[in-house]
């Protein structure tokens, strides 16, 4: 049996990464930092091609957004980023598309900026997909890690209409059956330790 749930689980990650440039759109190409030598600045290269937009944000430890832009995905671009006004300590240089999140961790210190690229790692967003005329709620996430989590759909009222807890599994593909949602307004929720989303879904 656990050999058999093995197969599945690795069945639905090959799947998984066949769509995922259909899903995510795969815009960005490439990412490098360039740090500005003896200064806390550094010039943020991004290759990208595809739709939507690309958001650029700088976190502190604590997963604070201290820095925010914006790009559209259509258009490689150079941005410089200056940090002359954080402290020493680690931060986190996030380039996020529609589907995936890029980080990379940089320290900042009274010499200037340093970071390892092999440090470097993405986060992928959940996919959610509602079908109004099938009256189904796909949900497919595919995590870093084994990190407990949950999933919780509630209505406009913030009552909970679907909750389901997210335990020791990297890959998490859910169907769901909303014919006896009424019309309205409904979010769902999904977070592990790791990240944390919310969509809002116009069910009619």
């Amino acid at each position: 049996m656990k050999k058999l749930k093995f197969l599945v689980k690795a069945m639905l990650m090959l799947y998984l990464f066949s769509i995922t440039p259909n899903l995510f759109g795969y815009s960005i190409t490439s990412l490098n930092i360039i740090p500005e030598e003896g200064t806390k600045v550094f010039l943020l290269c991004v290759e990208s091609k595809g739709s939507g937009m690309i958001d650029i944000k700088i976190k502190d430890e604590n997963k604070r957004t201290l820095f925010s832009d914006q790009h559209k995905a259509l258009n490689s671009f150079t941005q410089k980023i200056n940090l002359n006004n954080l402290s020493n300590g680690q931060y986190f240089v996030e380039v996020e598309n529609e589907g995936i999140i890029n980080i990379q961790p940089v320290i900042v210190t009274g010499e200037g900026i340093s970071f390892d690229s092999a440090e470097s790692y993405k986060l992928f967003k959940p996919t959610v997909i509602l079908n109004n005329s099938t009256r189904k709620l796909d949900v497919n996430w595919f995590m870093r890690d084994y990190s407990n989590g949950k999933v919780v759909l509630t209505d406009a009222s913030s009552n909970v209409i679907f909750l389901e807890k997210i335990e020791n599994q990297l890959i998490y593909a859910k169907r769901l059956n909303i014919t006896k949602l009424g019309k309205g307004t409904y979010y769902l929720t999904i977070e592990n330790s790791n990240q944390y989303f919310q969509k809002e879904l116009k069910v009619e």
